[in-house]
Parts: structure tokens; sequence; C-alpha cells
């Protein structure tokens, strides 16, 4: 699977069902690293949080890859998918399923842009800030732009179009 030894010994000892699960999914995912990944950087961390182990959850292969593919189709972002995984794990809903009820679908070139204007106008003097040289002030902006996108957005997509945006006004 070209994983690490570390990333191997975490999922063969945690539980043979987790090595199951590994294995299930990289069936269907030619991504092993990728699998390996999500599984016990984010997975087993929301696992523990809950304090239940992979066998007594609900979560399953087919569904956790859901997760993947949303990232892959760029439908979601790894950081959107950072808090799904939570959900999925609390409830069992499927990714693709808290997608469309929280209403998470991407958003279009078009509707980010007018958020990233929306956001440079209530915010002034952080873009004076950015353009005079303090890029803690992008960074402000970016946070800004995610939150009325509920993380929505890609972060790099955002600081382009900041960058873009306020080279204008320079």
């Amino acid at each position: 699977y070209k994983i690490t030894e570390q990333q191997s010994k975490v999922i063969i000892y945690t539980d043979k069902y987790l090595a199951d699960f590994f294995e299930e999914c990289c069936k269907s995912y030619k991504k092993p690293v990728e699998v390996a990944k999500w599984i016990i950087t984010y997975l087993l961390k929301s696992l523990n949080w809950h304090s239940i182990s992979i066998r007594q959850s609900k979560v399953k292969p087919k569904e956790f890859l859901e997760l993947l593919e949303l990232i892959d189709k760029g439908m979601i972002t790894e950081r959107l998918a950072k808090e799904i995984i939570k959900e999925y794990v609390d409830t069992g809903k499927s990714p693709k399923a808290i997608v469309k009820d929280k209403k998470l679908e991407p958003l279009s070139e078009k509707d980010l842009e007018k958020i990233v204007l929306n956001v440079l106008d209530e915010n002034k003097k952080a873009v004076d800030d950015y353009l005079a040289g303090e890029e803690r002030s992008m960074e402000y902006l970016i946070g800004r732009v995610l939150q009325k996108t509920r993380k929505a957005a890609d972060p790099k997509v955002v600081r382009k179009l900041i960058q873009e945006k306020t080279a204008k006004l320079r």
C-alpha cells in the first residue's frame, strides 16, 4: 500500500476491524496513502472523541470513501471535510447527505467573487493594512470569507481572489 510503517502499525494494532476497514476502502479507492491519512488523522480522532471504536460506530467504508471522493471532485475542501467527518461519525449520515442538508455545495466562482467583494467592502481597514504590507490582514480577510461561506470556499482560491481584487486598489 506504500504507507509508512507508523501508519501501518496504527491501522493494524488499533483494531482488527480497522485493518479490515482500511483494506476494504483500498479495494475501491486506489489511493491508500490518502485512506491511511484520513483514517489515522481524522477518523480515529473523531472516534476517540466519541469514546467508541470503529466496530461500535456507524462508519462504513462506502460512506467514508464518499468523503474522499467529494474532496477529489472539488465538491468540498479538505478543511470542510474535517468538519463533515465529525458529524458523519456522530450520526452515520453519509457525507453527501450532510453536504446537501447543510447546504455546503460548492459556490460558483461568481458567488464567491461577490462574497469576497462584500468582505473587502466591509473591512476597509484590513484591506488598507494589507495593501500597506501587513500579511496578517490577508489572513483576517480570508477568515472572514471562510466564515461567510461556512468554510465551503477553498482558502487558496479566496487568497487569489483577494489578491486580484486588492491589486486593482493600489
